[in-house]
């Protein structure tokens, strides 16, 4: 963690900004995926790697140009 992510977790801490229940259940889910994604990333064959993370980045990219766009094309 980086000396500015430290002071600003400090900072909300302190200033009792923290719902301590999601936290934890977002660092759980965390963990769970950092771990999990780096278990199947090491044993899923390269080329599948590269073709779900060019599909989940495409899709990704997809939803926020629509999200940003859309409304201004469409005439809304």
């Amino acid at each position: 963690m980086s000396a500015a992510n430290t002071v600003a977790v400090l900072a909300f801490v302190l200033a009792d900004a923290v719902h301590w229940p999601a936290t934890l259940g977002m660092l759980a889910g965390a963990l769970t995926g950092g771990y999990g994604g780096a278990w199947l990333g090491r044993r899923a064959p390269a080329d599948v790697v590269r073709a779900v993370t060019l599909l989940a980045t495409s899709c990704i990219t997809a939803a926020f140009f629509a999200k940003t766009y859309a409304p201004a094309l469409l005439g809304h």
